[in-house]
């Protein structure tokens, strides 16, 4: 956990939006513990749920799940193992391959993930009032951060349209909005943005 300075100098801003995204990052754990522990869920078990529920079975293996939140995979089994005793997952064994095996959602674990995918709604009437040009700045600037983190490996599994091989910035000669999807051929708007885009191509 990051820590303030303890001597008399200011941090810049920039270390001063590490500390502030640190900080608010206690929330985010503090909500996702608590609506975890009403459904018998630890935190990482409603997470799974939630990655398995938003993501194609080809990133919902075990191996995938443990490179996307950087865990070991028998750390990984373990809440697998625990969400299928609960009736909320299911193996897709192949009789090809035994030992590895995509996982997905029960009838009931769908129901729970799509409750719970937007576990962090009680945040947003806490987000102060500015106009819709400084909020698409904000989250354009956030998207820039997290596609940076992604290239030095330090977050993985979300696949952002700005390091998408399909995207497109606006420049000065065209008669888009400020972005664009090649794959799609439609000008989008920052807040038409997507951090696990279907269509997501590597560049």
């Amino acid at each position: 956990m990051f820590q303030e300075s303890a001597n008399s100098e200011k941090p810049d801003v920039d270390h001063l939006i590490i500390l502030t995204l640190e900080k608010l990052s206690q929330a985010f754990r503090s909500l996702l513990w608590d609506k975890a522990k009403r459904i018998g869920l630890s935190p990482i078990q409603l997470q799974f749920l939630i990655h398995i529920s938003s993501h194609s079975r080809k990133y919902s293996s075990v191996s995938e799940i443990a490179r996307v939140f950087k865990l070991t995979a028998p750390t990984v089994s373990d809440a697998i193992k625990s969400l299928e005793s609960k009736g909320l997952i299911q193996k897709i064994i192949s009789p090809r391959d035994r030992r590895r095996y995509p996982i997905a959602l029960t009838r009931k674990g769908t129901e729970m993930a799509k409750k719970f995918s937007h576990w962090y709604e009680p945040l947003i009437p806490h987000l102060p009032e500015s106009s819709s040009d400084s909020r698409e700045s904000i989250l354009l600037y956030l998207f820039r951060f997290m596609d940076s983190l992604r290239n030095e490996n330090l977050i993985s599994g979300i696949n952002l349209c700005v390091s998408c091989g399909y995207y497109r910035e606006k420049s000065e000669d065209d008669n888009v909005d400020d972005h664009y999807c090649t794959l799609r051929k439609v000008s989008l708007k920052t807040g038409e943005l997507q951090l696990n885009c279907p269509n997501y191509k590597a560049s």
